[in-house]
Parts: C-alpha cells; sequence; structure tokens
C-alpha cells in the first residue's frame, strides 16, 4: 500500500499543500511548528476517522476559515482508491471513499492502514489503562474492521445499561466477549513479534512480553460465547455495586495490556532507553501483523523519533522503512542515520507551506 498524492486544503496552519510521496522514505524538513506533524495529523484522521492530537474536529481548520479539506490517492492490492475528509465549522465532518460519501465511520477502516510512531507514545508504558485499550482499539480496528462496529455496539449497550440494567446487558456481554476474545489474540501475537525486536534491539539481555488482562478468568478453550455467558453472569451479580458506584464496573472498558521487561511490569520501574525500546518494539510488531494480516504493507508514519533514539534503535527503526512508505519528520537532516540504498524524497516545510522538494 501506498499514498500517491496529499492535498491539503486550510487544514492546521497550511492553506494549500499539494504532495506526491515517492514509495520509499519521505522526509518532513523543517523547524519547529513548521506544519511538519499536521501532514501526519492528516494522514492519521483519513485513515482512522479521528485525529491523534485534537479533540474536536474544528481545531483543524487554518484560522480565519470556515472549513478544511484532505484528499489522498492510495494504490491498494484491490486496485487505486481515494479518500476525502471535509470538516466545517457548522455541520459534522464528512468522509468521502472513492468519492462517495460514508454514512458509516466504520467503513473507513483497513482503507489506508498505517502506524504512527511519535514521542509522545510513551504514554503506552507509562499512563494508564485507557491509553493501552485505545492503542489495542486502533490497530484491531485496522486489521479486522468488524471489531470497530463491535466497539460502537458494546460503548452504546454501556451508556444505556448505566441507565437501565435488563435491557441492555446480553447486548453489552455479546459485543464485549467479542471484543476480549480479539483483544487476547492479538495481544499475544503482538507479545511474540515484539519480543523478537525487543529482543534483538537489547542484546539478548532483556525480554518482553505482553498480556491482556481482564477481571474475567481468559482460560485456553473457551470462545466468545463462553466468554459471553461469563460476562453477563458478572454483570448480574454486579447490578447493585454498579448503582452504588454510578457505572459498570466489569468488561473490556476496564480491561489492560501488561508491558513487562524481563517479567517485571515495565510501567513501574523501566528508564527512558528502556521505554523507548519497548514502544518502538511494539509499533515495528504492529507493523509486522498488520502487513500478515492484510496481506500488504502498511504505510508508516514517524514523527520526529530519531533524534530520541540511539543509533541500534535508529538502525531497526530504518531496517523496517526500507521495506514500506514512510514519512518521516525531523528538524534536521543529520539527526537521521544513513538511509543506504533507500529511495529517498525530501520536503523542505516553512510556516505551513511546501519551499522545496528534492
Amino acid at each position: 500500500m501506498r499514498l500517491t498524492g496529499i492535498r491539503l486544503r486550510n487544514f492546521r496552519n497550511y492553506q494549500a499543500l499539494d504532495l506526491a510521496p515517492g514509495p520509499g522514505l519521505n522526509l518532513l524538513l523543517g523547524e519547529n511548528a513548521a506544519g511538519k506533524t499536521n501532514v501526519l495529523e492528516a494522514l492519521f484522521l483519513s485513515a482512522l476517522g479521528k485525529s491523534h492530537r485534537a479533540g474536536k474536529d474544528p481545531e483543524l481548520i487554518r484560522t480565519g476559515e470556515d472549513y478544511a479539506a484532505i484528499d489522498l490517492s492510495l494504490d491498494t492490492a484491490g486496485g487505486s482508491r481515494t479518500i476525502g475528509v471535509r470538516l466545517s465549522r457548522r455541520e459534522k465532518k464528512k468522509v468521502l471513499l472513492d468519492g462517495s460519501r460514508l454514512n458509516r465511520s466504520g467503513d473507513l477502516m483497513g482503507c489506508l492502514t498505517l502506524v504512527l510512531f511519535a514521542p509522545e507514545d510513551l504514554t503506552l508504558i507509562k499512563d494508564g489503562p485507557g491509553e493501552r485499550r485505545r492503542f489495542l482499539n486502533m490497530a484491531i480496528s485496522q486489521q479486522t474492521p468488524r471489531y470497530y462496529f463491535l466497539l460502537q455496539a458494546y460503548n452504546l449497550a454501556l451508556k444505556q445499561r448505566d441507565e437501565e440494567f435488563l435491557p441492555w446487558e446480553e447486548q453489552l456481554a455479546s459485543a464485549g466477549a467479542q471484543i476480549m476474545v480479539h483483544r487476547e489474540r492479538f495481544a499475544g501475537a503482538l507479545s511474540g513479534s515484539a519480543g523478537r525486536s525487543h529482543e534483538l534491539v537489547s542484546g539478548g539481555k532483556e525480554t518482553l512480553s505482553l498480556s491482556y488482562q481482564s477481571a474475567l478468568p481468559l482460560e485456553a478453550g473457551m470462545d466468545a460465547s463462553d466468554y459471553g455467558e461469563l460476562l453477563l453472569s458478572r454483570l448480574k451479580e454486579s447490578r447493585r455495586r454498579d448503582v452504588f458506584r454510578g457505572g459498570t464496573g466489569v468488561g473490556p472498558h476496564r480491561d489492560d495490556l501488561t508491558i513487562c521487561i524481563n517479567g517485571e511490569e515495565a510501567k513501574g520501574f523501566a528508564s527512558q532507553g528502556q521505554q523507548r525500546t519497548a514502544v518502538l518494539s511494539l509499533k515495528l510488531a504492529e507493523l509486522e501483523i498488520l502487513s500478515n494480516i492484510r496481506g500488504e504493507k502498511p504505510v508508516l508514519l514517524l514523527d520526529d523519533v530519531f533524534s530520541e533514539l540511539d543509533r541500534k534503535r535508529q538502525a531497526l527503526l530504518l531496517s523496517a522503512c526500507r521495506e514500506v512508505q514512510a514519512f518521516i519528520t525531523c528538524t534536521h537532516l543529520d539527526t537521521l542515520p544513513p538511509a543506504g540504498e533507500a529511495e529517498l524524497r525530501r520536503y523542505h516545510i516553512q510556516g505551513g507551506a511546501l519551499v522545496k522538494e528534492e
């Protein structure tokens, strides 16, 4: 999979931007606040329907303007496609796929698959379970679009169940059980792939392992039906407690992904270097899993991360870049390791405008 055209109008600090990216490494060079990350944000929004930074869509519209537009063209294993996003201060966001408006945001999942690695991803290790559930949800939605609709059904039932118990508990249990099965399987695959990457970059001195943590006993041989019955039973048992606490206390919205280094939970003791290595390994594993399941390489977005890594970690990341189309932001070219034989295209960004292309 690769992007062949990127067109932005009134998006963030861009009045207009038109890029025809190359199939290999695409470097966005410029000073801080020039607008480099805004390009990656536009790609992320077009792939997953929401920004990884902004809380509300109007924040993405250029100051003084009433609308913004993103238009992408891409080549996939299934042929050429286009994705368009229209943002307005007065109307809801519109998403266009091959020129037709999508009525359901979930229909966008998997059309453009990508993996983003940014400095703020260290929150995967340091912050609470919500960040790790978000990571799981985005990754699994890209590999299995049906998962996105399960999340929607679950969240609707969760909201309604907190107001009225009986009519919504069966839907909550059914969708919740399927979500847990998807997460458990993905976490298992992620643990194996990320563990290999982590062992490589640590020179065999450290082991990385992941496990999906649920309040329900997830046992071998159980399927979604078994989990559904168990979750329904727990929901009924916890009604009185849930009324007291004002919310549902059991289900996948409470679960977590435990990340361990040498058998100890990384959140409690990992150094900055260990955290970076663990997150790097997670992202490389996500890239590998999406490639295997979707049958084509995702687009890789790297937001000013090379300056955060030592040479060994840089080399590991750059080796992954050679196999995919990558968009890399950095302030100076000398912060990057040598790209070798990789096809390289440079774009110099200044003040929300493309000033030079090489």
